[in-house]
């Protein structure tokens, strides 16, 4: 199997498509991955020659020279205490500078968080492209029956291809790392990483472009058809690339807000003991209240030391109905964007184990495609 992969990337290197996808891979970048990011004046302004003035009470002026004493990095607050100041407990003072401080810091969040959402985009887009033009010469110019003659099983070409394809999406999804590496460099700017979130964002993105390819892969090797492995490239990269740049349109988003509206009723809710709910806000201040998501109950709520403090009339819903609907949601590949409309921080996702639960149903869709794929594969007949 490693002669079959070694033969793959030597043929791929010498090929003409290679290096026009790699072109398509650099522009693309630019235009799905980073595009906001030269409108992006607190990034920017480091470069610039312009000023930006904020605040509600004084007006502060901020250019080049002292871009960094108002940038999250300048603040004083650990990045962990940023991603997690609404579900676990912070000291006051790092949340009142969070809560009350420029505006740039969510900013800034948003612009990393946003990369490594989209992280595999671009690549996925590549190589689902590359997959039917490149490994459907397998098929139509009989390099097959060549690998079986030299004694290689099907399933150590399938399994050669499959890997072929996931070195790929991860060497071209650390590639764009290194560009959005390049750009923090440029202009002088150091975005809040926390590592624990943004690992399990890297694995989860790794998954889905992977997922994507397995699914291509599936379809290429089963009806043994350049053409309709074309087909199954574009009928995957259309939505994918529609969803990367429109979240909130029509594709899953509003299942999601379905349920939510289904179970809760959040234009009733109040705090469970109103008079206790503002003593603790008074004298503990609003980081004492943490959002929390329950996974297996579908609910958004606020607690304080482990108690619910505010509540939604829910309306009903049987079991059975409400079970198959979640699990609908959870076996969605980009479930952890799509619940981006409930307003979960990506460290809630963590958290709650939505993230653990998007990375095992990729994990899961991998297996099942590949697994088909492979299965009707063995049964091909090459004459």
């Amino acid at each position: 199997m490693k002669k079959i992969i070694t033969g793959y990337f030597f043929r791929l290197f010498r090929s003409f498509e290679f290096w026009a996808l790699i072109v398509l891979f650099l522009v693309a970048s630019y235009e799905i991955v980073f595009p906001w990011i030269d409108n992006k004046n607190e990034i920017t302004i480091s470069r610039g020659t312009f000023t930006m003035y904020y605040g509600v009470y004084s007006t502060v002026a901020v250019d080049a020279d002292n871009a960094n004493e108002h940038r999250f990095s300048g603040s004083g607050i650990s990045a962990r205490d940023f991603y997690v100041r609404y579900s676990e407990p912070i000291s006051k003072d790092a949340f009142d500078k969070i809560q009350y401080g420029t505006s740039f810091f969510y900013s800034e969040l948003d612009t990393i968080t946003t990369v490594f959402e989209r992280l595999h985009a671009v690549p996925a887009l590549v190589v689902l492209i590359l997959i039917p033009l490149f490994l459907g010469r397998l098929f139509s110019n009989g390099t097959i029956k060549n690998l079986i003659a030299c004694g290689h099983s099907k399933t150590q070409i399938y399994l050669a291809s499959l890997i072929f394809s996931f070195l790929l999406n991860i060497a071209l999804i650390f590639i764009t790392l290194i560009i959005f590496a390049i750009i923090c460099l440029y202009f002088m700017w150091m975005p809040p990483v926390y590592l624990p979130v943004l690992l399990e964002m890297l694995l989860l993105e790794i998954l889905i472009s992977c997922m994507l390819s397995s699914a291509c892969i599936a379809v290429l090797f089963a009806s043994k058809k350049e053409t309709l492995g074309v087909i199954a490239s574009f009928l995957l990269i259309i939505p994918m690339i529609c969803f990367v740049m429109d979240e909130y349109g029509i594709f899953g988003i509003n299942e999601v807000a379905e349920l939510d509206y289904e179970l809760h009723d959040y234009s009733n809710e109040e705090p469970v003991d109103y008079e206790e709910f503002r003593n603790i806000i008074a004298t503990e201040g609003m980081q004492a209240m943490l959002e929390r998501f329950d996974v297996l109950e579908f609910d958004y709520y606020t607690s304080y030391n482990g108690r619910r403090m505010i509540t939604h009339n829910r309306s009903y819903m049987d079991p059975f109905t409400k079970y198959a609907w979640m699990t609908g949601i959870y076996m969605d590949p980009f479930v952890s964007r799509k619940i981006d409309v409930l307003g979960l921080t990506v460290y809630e996702k963590c958290r709650s184990g939505l993230m653990a639960i998007n990375i095992a149903n990729n994990v899961f869709w991998i297996a099942v495609t590949s697994a088909a794929g492979l299965f009707i594969f063995r049964k091909r007949e090459f004459k």
